[in-house]
C-alpha cells in the first residue's frame, strides 16, 4: 500500500493509511536513497525522561504519542499502578492515598482510577507503575500520557495492592524537588522555588532544602537538614517560630499522625491535710517527622501560633528514655 517502498514502513493495521505528519513520503531527497531504513520523527519529552528505543526505531504509527506525535507534556506529573489493560493504547491506573478521618483520628485507605493513554512503545502488563505526564485532552476522560513504565511483579489482583508511589517520579523536576510524596496534593516546601533556572542548570542529585535553626540553644535535627519529608508546621522546616513558654513532659501516645500527647506530673498540695497528692496533666503536642518519639520519652516543647484547636506547641528535643511497663503509670517531675 505504501507509495515509497522503503521510506514508509510503517504498520498498516487500519482501513486508512498510517503515516507520520511530520515526515514527507513523497521527498526526491528520500526518493533517491537506497538505504531501507524508514524515514522516522521521535523526540523527546524533556523532564529527565528518556524516550523508548521503540519509539526511535518501530514502526508504529500513534498521533496521540508525547514520543512521535503532536502531544506535548505540560502541568502534573503522576504515579500509580496499572490495575487494567485491555483496552487499546489505553491503561487505567490506581492511585492510593491515605484519607485522614479527624472524627476518630486514624487513616483509612483510598484510591482513585485514571484512564491514561500507553504509546505502543511501551508494553505495559497489569501491576507495573507508571509515571505519567498532563497534556492536551486526548478524549473526554484521557488526560494523561505514559512517560515511563517500570516494571513491576506482583502476587495475587493488582487491585489488591496497595502501595503509596515515592517522590523520585512524582515530583515535576527529576532531582531538585525529591519530596516525600505521601499525599494526593503535591508536597512542596514554601521557601524552596523548584522552577529555578539556577536550580535545574545543576548536576547534583541533592535536593534543594529549607531549614533553619529555632534558637534557644536548641539543635536542628540532622534529618531535618537532609530529609525529604515536607511539614509547613515543623518550627525547622515550615512556617512556625518558637516564642512564650518552655515545657517538658513525658510522652504516653504517639498513635496520631504528625501530634503526640504529653503527660505533665505535678504536686498538688492539700491544705486539710497538709499533705502532697500526686496529679497530672495530658497535652497535645506537635511533633515534626525530623523526631522519632515513642511512648516513654522525654518531651521538650515550645510555645507556637496556635496550629489547630487544640494544638499550641511544637517539639524542640526528644530524649530518649527507656521505661518499664506503661508510660501512663510513670510519675516523674520535670
Amino acid at each position: 500500500m505504501a507509495p515509497v517502498a522503503f521510506h514508509a514502513q510503517q504498520d498498516q493495521t487500519e482501513k486508512a493509511f498510517q503515516k507520520q505528519d511530520a515526515v514527507f513520503i513523497g521527498s526526491k531527497r528520500l526518493l533517491g536513497k537506497k538505504s531501507k531504513k524508514a524515514c522516522r520523527y521521535w523526540r523527546g519529552v524533556g523532564l529527565g525522561f528518556a524516550t523508548p528505543k521503540e519509539a526511535k526505531e518501530g514502526n508504529f504509527v500513534d498521533k496521540k504519542c508525547p514520543f512521535t506525535g503532536n502531544v506535548s507534556i505540560r502541568g502534573k506529573i503522576i504515579k500509580g499502578m496499572c490495575i487494567s489493560a485491555k483496552m487499546r493504547r489505553t491503561i487505567v491506573i490506581r492511585r492510593n492515598y491515605l484519607h485522614y478521618v479527624k472524627k476518630f483520628q486514624r487513616f483509612e485507605k483510598r484510591h482513585s482510577n485514571l484512564s491514561v493513554h500507553c504509546s505502543p512503545a511501551f508494553e505495559v502488563k497489569e501491576g507495573d507503575i507508571i509515571t505519567a505526564g498532563q497534556c492536551r485532552p486526548l478524549s473526554k476522560t484521557v488526560k494523561f500520557n505514559v512517560v515511563k513504565v517500570d516494571k513491576n511483579q506482583i502476587f495475587g489482583t493488582a487491585r489488591k495492592q496497595f502501595s503509596i508511589p515515592n517522590s523520585d517520579a512524582m515530583a515535576p523536576v527529576a532531582f531538585h524537588a525529591q519530596q516525600d510524596q505521601t499525599e494526593k496534593a503535591f508536597q512542596k516546601q514554601d521557601a524552596v522555588f523548584i522552577g529555578s533556572k539556577r536550580l535545574l542548570g545543576k548536576k547534583s542529585k541533592k535536593a534543594c532544602r529549607y531549614w533553619r535553626g529555632v534558637g534557644l540553644g536548641f539543635a536542628t535535627p540532622k534529618e531535618a537538614k537532609e530529609g525529604n519529608f515536607v511539614d509547613k508546621k515543623c518550627p525547622f522546616t515550615g512556617n512556625v517560630s518558637i516564642r512564650g513558654k518552655i515545657i517538658k513532659g513525658m510522652c504516653i501516645s504517639a498513635k496520631m499522625r504528625r501530634t503526640i500527647v504529653i503527660r505533665r506530673n505535678y504536686l498538688h498540695y492539700v491544705k486539710k491535710f497538709q499533705r502532697f497528692e500526686k496529679r497530672h496533666s495530658n497535652l497535645s503536642v506537635h511533633c515534626s517527622p525530623a523526631f522519632e518519639v515513642k511512648e516513654g520519652d522525654i518531651i521538650t516543647a515550645g510555645q507556637c501560633r496556635p496550629l489547630s484547636k487544640t494544638v499550641k506547641f511544637n517539639v524542640v528535643k526528644v530524649d530518649k528514655n527507656q521505661i518499664f511497663g506503661t508510660a501512663r503509670k510513670q510519675f516523674r517531675l520535670f
